[in-house]
C-alpha cells in the first residue's frame, strides 16, 4: 500500500463514521504492506515535508512522526518509534493518562506492553489536567491526587494490533530494546486529558520539543526502517 492509498482509505472510513474496530481491522493490514508505503514517503518531498510540519520530537520519550493529519476530517496517523537509548528511562517512569481520541495501533517492531489502569484505591498519583489545543506543548494543571490501580496488561508483538477508546487509562511500556507502531487517531471525543505521574511535573515549553527538518525526517525514517527490518529479521 502507498502513501495515497493510505490517506483516501482512512479517509472513506472516517466520513463513513466506521468504528474503532473497523479501523483497526485496517490498520492491522499496514504491517505487510510497510515496504511500498515507506518507498513512496521517501521518495516524495512533499510528503516529507508534510510529515515535518506536523512531527515533533519529545526528548523523553519516543519520536512521533505525523505521516498525515486531516484538518478536514480531524485524524491523524503517525509512526511512533521509541529508540533504545530511551526505553531504559521510559521503563523506570509512571506517566498514566488518556487521551482526547480513540486509537488503534499496529506494531510494526518489537513487543509492547500496554499496561490499562482505572482511577480507584491503589498507588497515590500526582494528577495534572490539559485542554487540548493540537499543540505538544500544552498547559498542565495540577488537580490534586489521586489513587490508581493497574488492572491488566496487553503484550502485542510486532504483526498484531490494538484498540484504546479515549476514557481508558493507560501507559506504554517497550518489551525490546526498540519498537515501532503506527498509530491511527479518530477525530476527537473530547478536548480534556489527565496524567497521573509518580513525580511532580514542570510546564512543557516549546524549547521540551523539537520540531524537525525535512532532512532530520528523512534520516530518523531511514534509520527507523532499517531497525524495523532488522527487529524483524531478528524475530523470524
Amino acid at each position: 500500500m502507498n502513501y495515497e492509498s493510505l490517506v483516501q482509505s482512512l479517509s472513506s472510513l472516517v466520513a463513513s463514521n466506521a468504528s474503532i474496530e473497523e479501523c483497526e481491522t485496517f490498520i492491522s493490514t499496514l504491517y505487510s504492506g510497510m515496504g511500498d508505503l515507506f518507498t513512496s514517503i521517501l521518495s516524495n518531498e512533499d510528503i516529507l515535508q508534510h510529515i515535518c510540519n506536523e512531527s515533533f520530537l519529545h526528548q523523553s520519550d519516543f519520536n512521533r512522526f505525523v505521516l498525515h493529519h486531516d484538518k478536514q476530517l480531524s485524524w491523524r496517523i503517525r509512526l511512533n518509534v521509541w529508540w533504545p537509548e530511551r526505553v531504559a528511562k521510559l521503563r523506570q517512569s509512571t506517566n498514566v493518562h488518556n487521551h482526547v481520541w480513540d486509537h488503534t495501533s499496529a506494531i510494526v517492531a518489537g513487543i509492547l506492553e500496554n499496561h490499562l489502569f482505572e482511577l480507584r484505591p491503589g498507588t497515590d498519583l500526582y494528577c495534572y489536567r490539559s485542554r487540548s489545543k493540537g499543540t505538544p506543548a500544552e498547559q498542565l494543571e495540577f488537580v490534586g491526587q489521586k489513587s490508581a490501580i493497574e488492572t491488566n496488561v496487553l503484550i502485542r508483538s510486532a504483526g498484531e494490533s490494538y484498540l484504546q477508546h479515549h476514557t481508558d487509562f493507560h501507559k506504554i511500556i517497550p518489551s525490546t530494546d526498540f519498537l515501532a507502531t503506527f498509530c491511527f487517531q479518530t477525530p476527537p471525543k473530547t478536548d480534556l486529558t489527565y496524567a497521573l505521574t509518580s513525580e511532580p511535573q514542570h510546564q512543557p515549553t516549546r524549547e521540551s520539543y523539537a520540531i524537525p527538518t525535512v532532512d532530520q525526517v528523512r534520516q530518523l525514517l531511514v534509520r527507523a526502517i532499517e531497525r524495523i527490518n532488522h527487529a524483524n529479521t531478528q524475530s523470524k
